[in-house]
């Protein structure tokens, strides 16, 4: 975290977990910075609804994330590189392209819509504790495959 005034600037290296009860931002005025990365030793639980501001980046590199929505939708970027990703909120959860990493695991805890391509690479898990809809329910070509869904 890197706090900055016109005369100095002083950089914060967190480790650990922090938990919001509330929303949280990713972006200007943002608790823990305009651009956020969870590496390894870093978690991050929000209560409610996790919002990545236009042109900002929240990085998940090997620690975990925990959050009731997470929303791109004012043009943020949610990239995804390992670690675990839990969605607590039924959703729906809308991306443009959800990629699992390899070694990765997607868990929700409730029954979760998740709208846009979904994908997983070897060695990686979702791992629901409710019903898990894929794709939007309501469209023609709301879903569509390519490859092989293993369930069990």
């Amino acid at each position: 975290m890197q706090f900055a005034d016109r005369f100095a600037s002083v950089t914060v290296r967190l480790a650990g977990a922090i938990n919001v009860a509330g929303d949280f931002t990713v972006g200007a005025g943002g608790l823990l910075g305009t651009d956020l990365t969870l590496a390894a030793n870093r978690q991050l639980g929000v209560g409610g609804t996790t919002t990545i501001d236009a042109f900002r980046i929240l990085t998940l590199a090997g620690g975990a994330l925990t959050t009731g929505v997470l929303d791109t939708s004012p043009g943020g970027a949610f990239v995804w590189t390992g670690g675990n990703f839990t969605l607590t909120g039924a959703g729906p959860h809308t991306f443009a392209t959800l990629a699992i990493p390899a070694s990765a695991t997607l868990a929700t805890v409730a029954a979760t819509t998740i709208n846009g391509p979904l994908s997983g690479q070897p060695s990686s898990a979702i791992t629901p504790a409710g019903d898990l809809t894929i794709g939007d329910t309501s469209s023609f070509a709301g879903f569509n495959f390519d490859g092989s869904l293993t369930v069990g």
